[in-house]
């Protein structure tokens, strides 16, 4: 028993001196591919020439064709009211007249939308024109996916292109994309003063009715106090006090020389001293009776100027709301005609001259290559068993 056990120990000993080294290996296996190097090339030749005929016979030439627009450089007059009317306002009420349209939706979010995309499916057939069943939207999107490519420069423009086996075709849908993005764009626009438009008029309605409120409750005021120029009657007013009070005054003075001259029982110094006294009775009367400046004494009149100013203020500023607002209410339904544009064409899609695809060079050289790999790796595999298999006789 122990002998046996000896003599394999001595038997994988020798066979494991007999395993070849590493780079033994390697040259094993260059002589087995250089062996089959010509099944290898015919099978990359036959894939290539496979590959050949079906790029040459089923994949058409495609052509791509390319449009470039930008965005007004100036922005609209509705923006300009817009932000104008959000910082003028706020304060009083109005901000939500506008909303915030200059902080609105990127174009991108227009070119990319299923309602452009559905628009040049219907109007250039293309389900008919790429064979695609009908109501399989799906898979009309991902076609349509793949040939049109939409994206917005660094430089603020915006590039569109089309592949079509047609370049006529592929010129014409480019250039499509643009004028079916202003027309959205347009409408959004319609849509969005009309609410604007809406905002307006209950605006402007308000600050009539206010006006209106107003006007009533100061010619109302007017007519009770007979308040109706607070500064011009207060001007009127110190002039007559200081004009009374200067007369008086003057009749003191001459009833004192004439009291001194003739004595104070004289007919004229009693005379005199009357008008005197008649003189400040009236400086008071206008001072504290209710009459000459109107229903009110002149100690009275700040506080009815007051509210009469407070009054006249309101309709001020109603007034000067109402006249900012109807401007932008007539800019924004002019806007509502005007044929604007929300991309301007700067470089129109003509029909290419040379194709874009498919690359027939690259299809062909990447088929040689696979087709000889693909060989490769079968034989080696084949190889591979082989020796495996004959390793499991050995041992067994």
């Amino acid at each position: 028993m122990l002998n046996e056990q000896r003599h394999t120990d001595m038997n994988e000993q020798f066979e494991m001196k007999q395993d070849p080294p590493h780079s033994q290996h390697i040259v094993e296996i260059l002589k087995f591919i250089l062996r089959y190097k010509w099944l290898i090339m015919i099978s990359a030749v036959i894939s290539a020439g496979v590959a050949a005929f079906v790029a040459f016979s089923y994949m058409p030439n495609k052509y791509t064709a390319s449009v470039n627009a930008v965005p007004p450089k100036k922005s609209s007059s509705m923006d300009g009211i817009l932000g104008s009317v959000s910082s003028t306002l706020k304060d009083i009420g109005l901000t939500r007249v506008m909303g915030k349209k200059s902080d609105g939706y990127e174009f991108m979010v227009l070119l990319n939308s299923r309602t452009l995309r559905d628009s040049l499916i219907k109007k250039y057939n293309l389900y008919q024109r790429y064979d695609i069943q009908p109501g399989k939207h799906n898979i009309m999107y991902d076609e349509l996916s793949t040939r049109l490519d939409i994206s917005s420069e660094q430089e603020g423009n915006y590039v569109i292109s089309y592949t079509d086996e047609d370049p006529k075709m592929a010129a014409d849908i480019a250039n499509y994309c643009i004028d079916l993005a202003n027309v959205m764009a347009r409408e959004l626009d319609q849509r969005e003063n009309q609410v604007i438009l809406r905002q307006f008029d209950e605006k402007i309605q308000a600050t009539n009715a206010t006006i209106t409120q107003i006007q009533d409750s100061l010619s109302l005021y007017a007519k009770e106090s007979l308040m109706y120029s607070p500064l011009d009657q207060a001007k009127a007013a110190a002039n007559a006090v200081a004009e009374t009070k200067a007369q008086a005054l003057q009749a003191e003075i001459k009833q004192s020389i004439i009291a001194s001259a003739m004595g104070e029982d004289d007919p004229l110094t009693v005379q005199q001293k009357q008008v005197a006294s008649e003189l400040r009775a009236k400086a008071l009367d206008i001072e504290n009776k209710p009459g000459f400046l109107g229903d009110f004494s002149l100690r009275n009149a700040p506080a009815a100027a007051t509210k009469y100013l407070r009054m006249y203020t309101e309709l001020e500023t109603m007034m000067k709301v109402k006249a900012f607002l109807l401007p932008s209410y007539e800019q924004t339904k002019l806007d509502q005609v005007k044929e604007s544009y929300s991309l301007y064409v700067l470089d129109k899609a003509i029909p290419p001259s040379k194709k874009s695809g498919p690359k027939r060079s690259l299809i062909i050289a990447g088929a040689f290559v696979a087709g000889g790999l693909v060989v490769l790796g079968l034989l080696l595999l084949v190889r591979g068993i082989q020796t495996i298999r004959r390793m499991m006789l050995h041992h067994s």
